[in-house]
C-alpha cells in the first residue's frame, strides 16, 4: 500500500487503479465470452431507462390527444411501450443469468492464484508474520471483491449511458438543470470518499487482530485442541478474547457508520432540495400550459433519472475505489518475491540449465552458518560434516540446539546460508534443486495427518505409485503397519481422520508409521527423519528402527533422536548446543570423550532406570 500506515491519501487512492490491468487479465482469464457479453447487456440495459421513459411519454402524449381531439395512435404507442419492457425484461434475465454464471469462475480462479501463488513461496516466507499478515489481507474478502469492482465498474458504464442520454433530453428543454443536479451530487462523491479512505485504513491495521480472531475460532473448533480445552477450562478464557477482539471492531465500526449516517444524511438533503426545486420548475410550467402532460413526466423522470445515475455513477466509483484499496492487497501478495530455492534455481548465474541428479550419493556440509531471515542470532554457526552412501548420522542436542533448522537445510528448505553444502561434491545449487528434492525423503517433527484414505496419506510422498497397490503396501511393511492396514474396512481406501465421514480413528504412534511410510514411498536416496520415534511406544520404537536401518543399508540416512538409545545404531552422531555442532564420533567414541553427549546419555539412563 502507498504511503504510510497512519494515513491513506487521494494519491494512494489513485495509484490503486494501476492494478485494472492485472484484474481485467485476472477477469478475463476467467471467461472472455462471459466478459464480452455481460459488458454489452449492460451497455444495452443504459438505454433501457430513456427507452422507457420516452415511451412512456409518447403513450401519455397520445393518450391525452385521442381524448381531447383523436388525433393520435395509441395503438401504436402502447404497441412501442410494451415492446421496450419486454427488451428490458429480457435483457435483465440474460444478464442475471451470466452474471451467476461469471461470477462462480472468478471466485475459483481468484482462489486459484492464491494457492499458486503459496506454492511459489518458500518456509522462510511462510514462517514470516509479514507474509501471513499480507496473504491475511489478500484474502479478505477477496472471494466477492474482483467480481463487485466488476459489475460496478460496468454499472458506471451503464449508468453513464443513462445519464448521457437524460441530460441530452434535459438540455433540450434547460441546459443549467443538469449543472445544477451535476454540483450536488458531485459534493456527495468527495464527502463520502474520506469517509471510506478512513474504513480502509481501519481494515488495513486490523490484520495481525483478524489472524488472532480466527485463530481463537479455530481452536474451540479444533478436535485436537477439545481435550486440553474441555479439561483446562479454556473455553470462555478463549471465547472471551474472541469477543473482546470484535467487540473493540464494533465500537470502531459504529463510529464510522455514524460518521457515514451524517455525511449521507446531508448529502441526501441538499439532493432532495434540488429534486424538489427542478421538479417543482417543471410542474409550474405545465399549470402554464407551456407543457404537456406527457412532457411534464418526461422532465420529471428525466430529473430523477439524471440525478439517481449521477449518484449511482459516484457511488460506483466510490466502490471502486474502495476495491481498488482491498484489492490491491491482493496483487501485492501475488507479486511478492519468492524464497523457494526450486523456483530460483531452474538456471545458474550464468543462465545455463542446472545438471539433472539422478542420485544422491554425499552430502557435506562445509563450515555452514545460518539466520532466519529479519533476525540478527545465528541459529547454525560453522557446521561442518560428510554424510556417504550407506551411512546413517543421528543429531542429539538440547533443545533450540539448531537440530530441526539443520535437516531443513539438508533438504534444501532454506536458502541464504554461509558456507557450502556439496552433494557429490559440487555445489548444491549446481544441481537442479526440484531433482534433487525428488532424491529425499522426510519425515517432519510436525508431520502431517492427511484428513484423506491411507492410500492418499502413504502415496503423496510420491504420486507415481498413488495407484499401484503392492508398492504402497510395502511401504506400509516398511513401518510394520502393513497388517493394519489390510484389516481396515477398505484397507488402502479407507478413509483416516475425523473430518470425513466414518473416518478411522488412529492413534499417535499409528499416525506416525503413516507419516514414516509416506517418507519410504519415495524409494529416495536420502532420508531425514525427525524424531521418528516420539509417538512409539518402546516395543513400536524398537520395531520401527530395526526397519529403517534395514531400509538404510544402501542409502543416506540422517535422523534426529531424543532417545538416545536409538542413536548408539547411528555410523556418526552430532552432537549440537547452540547451533555448533560440540562432539561428533560413534556412541563408543563419544562416551569415552565424556562429553556433553555422555552425560546426556547417563542421565537419561539413569531416569530409565529409575523408571524400571
Amino acid at each position: 500500500m502507498g504511503g504510510t500506515e497512519q494515513e491513506i491519501r487521494m494519491k494512494d487512492v489513485l495509484r490503486s487503479f494501476r492494478n485494472w490491468g492485472q484484474l481485467f487479465r485476472l477477469i478475463w482469464n476467467a471467461n472472455p465470452g462471459y466478459l464480452i457479453q455481460i459488458t454489452v447487456l449492460y451497455l444495452l440495459l443504459g438505454t433501457a431507462p430513456f427507452l422507457t421513459l420516452a415511451a412512456t411519454q409518447h403513450l401519455i402524449n397520445a393518450v391525452v390527444s385521442a381524448v381531447s381531439d383523436g388525433t393520435r395512435d395509441v395503438y401504436s404507442a402502447f404497441a412501442w411501450f410494451v415492446g421496450v419492457t419486454a427488451f428490458q425484461q429480457g435483457l435483465t434475465l440474460a444478464k442475471t443469468y451470466y452474471e451467476g454464471l461469471f461470477q462462480q469462475l472468478i471466485s475459483n480462479t481468484v482462489q486459484e492464484k492464491l494457492m499458486e501463488k503459496a506454492l511459489t513461496l518458500g518456509l522462510a516466507d511462510m514462517e514470516n508474520t509479514a507474509v501471513q499478515e499480507q496473504l491475511k489481507r489478500a484474502q479478505q474478502d477477496m472471494l466477492f471483491r474482483p467480481y463487485q469492482m466488476f459489475t460496478q465498474m460496468l454499472g458506471v458504464l451503464n449508468n453513464l449511458v443513462t445519464l448521457i442520454s437524460t441530460m441530452l433530453f434535459l438540455i433540450a428543454w434547460k441546459w443549467w438543470v443538469v449543472l445544477v443536479l451535476g454540483a450536488t451530487t458531485g459534493v456527495s462523491f468527495f464527502t463520502i470518499l474520506r469517509v471510506n479512505r478512513e474504513q480502509f485504513l481501519i481494515a488495513f491495521q486490523r490484520a495481525p487482530k483478524y489472524r488472532e480472531a480466527w485463530y481463537y475460532s479455530f481452536l474451540l473448533t479444533l478436535d485436537k485442541a477439545f481435550k486440553e480445552i474441555r479439561l483446562y477450562q479454556l473455553g470462555t478464557f478463549f471465547l472471551d478474547k474472541f469477543k473482546t477482539i470484535y467487540r473493540d471492531f464494533y465500537v470502531v465500526d459504529r463510529r464510522i457508520a455514524k460518521k457515514r449516517l451524517v455525511w449521507s444524511s446531508g448529502n441526501q438533503a441538499l439532493n432532495l432540495l434540488s429534486l424538489a426545486g427542478m421538479i417543482f420548475l417543471a410542474v409550474r410550467e405545465a399549470f402554464q400550459k407551456m407543457i404537456g402532460v406527457g412532457n411534464l413526466y418526461g422532465y420529471v423522470q428525466a430529473i430523477t433519472l439524471t440525478q439517481t445515475s449521477a449518484q449511482t455513477v459516484f457511488d460506483n466509483v466510490l466502490s471502486i475505489c474502495q476495491h481498488n484499496l482491498y484489492i490491491e492487497q491482493l496483487f501485492v501478495f501475488l507479486s511478492l518475491p519468492s524464497s523457494e530455492p526450486t523456483l530460483q534455481r531452474k538456471t545458474t548465474v550464468n543462465g545455463e540449465a542446472k545438471r539433472p541428479l539422478e542420485t544422491i550419493e554425499s552430502m557435506e556440509f562445509r563450515r555452514v552458518s545460518f539466520t532466519y531471515p529479519g533476525t540478527k542470532r545465528e541459529v547454525l554457526r560453522d557446521v561442518s560434516f560428510t554424510l556417504r552412501r550407506g551411512e546413517c548420522i543421528a543429531i542429539v542436542g538440547r533443545n533450540g540446539s539448531g537440530k530441526t533448522t539443520l535437516t531443513k537445510l539438508m533438504t534444501q528448505l532454506y536458502e541464504g546460508y554461509e558456507g557450502e553444502i556439496l552433494v557429490n561434491g559440487e555445489p548444491a545449487d549446481t544441481w537442479d534443486m526440484e531433482r534433487l528434492q525428488k532424491r529425499i525423503g522426510v519425515v517432519f517433527q510436525d508431520f502431517m495427518q492427511y484428513e484423506m484414505s491411507v492410500r492418499l496419506n502413504i502415496g503423496l510422498g510420491n504420486l507415481d505409485v498413488l495407484d499401484d497397490d503392492e508398492k504402497l503396501l510395502h511401504a506400509s511393511d516398511s513401518t510394520g503397519i502393513g497388517d493394519f492396514v489390510r484389516n481396515l474396512p477398505k484397507q488402502l481406501n479407507t478413509d483416516l481422520g475425523r473430518w470425513v465421514v466414518k473416518g478411522e480413528q488412529l492413534s499417535g504412534g499409528q499416525w506416525q508409521r503413516i507419516a514414516i511410510a509416506r517418507a519410504f514411498a519415495r524409494d529416495a536416496d536420502l532420508y531425514v527423519l525427525d524424531e521418528p520415534n516420539s509417538a512409539l511406544d518402546p516395543i513400536a520404537e524398537n520395531e520401527v528402527f530395526e526397519k529403517i536401518r534395514n531400509l538404510l543399508q544402501d542409502r543416506l540416512g540422517v535422523f534426529i533422536a531424543h532417545r538416545l538409545a536409538s542413536a548408539r545404531f547411528a555410523d556418526m552422531i552430532l552432537v549440537m548446543d547452540n547451533g555448533q555442532v560440540i562432539e561428533q564420533g560413534t556412541h563408543e567414541e563419544l562416551m569415552e570423550q565424556n562429553g556433553t553427549y555422555a552425560e546426556m546419555y547417563r542421565v537419561q539412563n539413569n531416569l530409565y532406570e529409575v523408571k524400571a
